[in-house]
This record gives C-alpha cells, sequence and structure tokens, in this order.
C-alpha cells in the first residue's frame, strides 16, 4: 500500500499563538479522519478572535502533548534572526498482524496509509501580525479538507476500529524511528498491551 503525503503550506506565526495555531490545525486533520458519527467539540483561539475549529475524540492529549514539545525552542531549528522552524507530521495507519517462522512468532506491524506535513515558522519578535497569521491558519484548514474531498480512494474500506479517530502518530520531522517524540491515541497503547503475546 502507498502512502499518501499531504504538504500544507507554511504558516508563519508568533510564538504567542503557535499553541493556538498548531490545535487548529491538527485537529482539522484528524476530524477528517473520525469514525462513524462524532459530535465535534469547539475548540478556541486565544488571539484569533474570529477563529474556531471543532475537536473530536480523544486526541486532546497527544495534541498537546506535541504542542509542548514545539513550544520548546530546543525542538526548532534556526533559519532566520528571530525565526526557528519545525515540521509536524501527522500520520495515519492500520494495524496488521505479521506472522514469520512457520507460523509459531506473530507481531504487529502499522501499514501507514496517509501523512500529513505541517511546516510552521516560528516568529519570536515582538508586534505580532494577528490578523495576517489568523489568515494563513484559515487558509490551512479550508486546505486541509480540499485535500481530503479530492482523494479518498487510499482511506481503509472497512475500518475494524473501535476508536473515534484512525490510528495515528503525531512528531517533529527531527524524531527518530526509534519511538522518540511519537504520540499515539490513547488505545494504541493499551491494545498492544491487550494483544502482546507471552514468550515461547
Amino acid at each position: 500500500m502507498n502512502t499518501q503525503r499531504y504538504a500544507l503550506p507554511e504558516v508563519e506565526v508568533s510564538i504567542e499563538n503557535l499553541g493556538d495555531a498548531v490545535r487548529a490545525i491538527l485537529h482539522s486533520i484528524l476530524l477528517t479522519r473520525a469514525l462513524g458519527e462524532v459530535t465535534p467539540r469547539a475548540g478556541k483561539c486565544k488571539h484569533y478572535p474570529t477563529l474556531g475549529y471543532a475537536k473530536c475524540g480523544d486526541a486532546d492529549v497527544e495534541v498537546e502533548n506535541l504542542v509542548e514539545r514545539v513550544k520548546r525552542e530546543s525542538e526548532r531549528k534556526p533559519v532566520g534572526p528571530d525565526l526557528t522552524r519545525v515540521d509536524i507530521i501527522v500520520a495515519f495507519f492500520e494495524r496488521r498482524e505479521k506472522t514469520g517462522l512457520l507460523g509459531l512468532v506473530s507481531s504487529e506491524e502499522r501499514v501507514y496509509w496517509e501523512q500529513w506535513i505541517v511546516p510552521l515558522v516560528v516568529n519570536t519578535r515582538p508586534g505580532a501580525d494577528y490578523e495576517r497569521e489568523e489568515a494563513g491558519v484559515r487558509a490551512n484548514m479550508l486546505r486541509i479538507v480540499t485535500l481530503v474531498n479530492e482523494r479518498s480512494d487510499h482511506v481503509p474500506h472497512s475500518p475494524s476500529h473501535p476508536e473515534a479517530i484512525f490510528p495515528f502518530e503525531l512528531k517533529l520531522s527531527g524524531d527518530n524511528d526509534d519511538g522518540r517524540g511519537i504520540a499515539n491515541g490513547p488505545w494504541s497503547i493499551a491494545r498492544m498491551l491487550q494483544q502482546a503475546r507471552p514468550p515461547l
């Protein structure tokens, strides 16, 4: 299965609005991957008075953990005076059981079917242009809806997930594949423990 990749346009935001921008964009992506009927909750931005977004499922903890990481200067790369950059990755996957060694050993593998790249430039200079920032965040939110409606043939057709959202990972582009910094939905850890096989 090929992974469908989407890269959103880069948005420049001030350090004080970074959390609001990340929350609005990530929750917009996660809402597009809601399974079945959901009851969205309203999310409000502190400095973007006319910008609201919808949240669904139990993704708040994972999003907040990533927001805290993005706020740390050490997680961002310098790109100019008072400017740093961070690329957030949202990856959706299916869990599949993989057997080997004559069917005696099995493990779970993740098959990634969609990935979003969210590039942000963080401005630490005082005097933010909130209207320009809000317009950039809003444009990305609308872009998400447009991209989701253009193509859906890669989305698993018969999801067998009891969760509100397809299983996902949130990470930063500098994260290693060893799991550092990856935020999984709470159902992922619980399910992993439930499906753990004792050693032979």
